[in-house]
């Protein structure tokens, strides 16, 4: 095995797992939703469902804060 292609696999066997490592997880995003109206609306029920639609599942990759 010639020195180059030893440093290259040595190398990527090395840089690969700190690369998983950097990898960020799935994290929640968190939005804040500032209404006049007090209780939930039909407002707030389209709100959520045109996030649905965009692929956005409350609870479990966006958190709705309102206010």
């Amino acid at each position: 095995m010639r020195r180059r292609e030893f440093v290259s696999v040595v190398g990527g066997a090395v840089a690969w797992p700190i690369a998983v490592l950097a990898q960020e997880p799935n994290r929640v995003r968190r939005i804040g939703y500032l209404s006049p109206a007090t209780g939930f609306n039909p407002v707030d029920e389209a709100f959520e469902k045109s996030l649905q639609q965009r692929g956005w599942v409350k609870d479990q990759n966006i958190k709705i804060e309102y206010r």
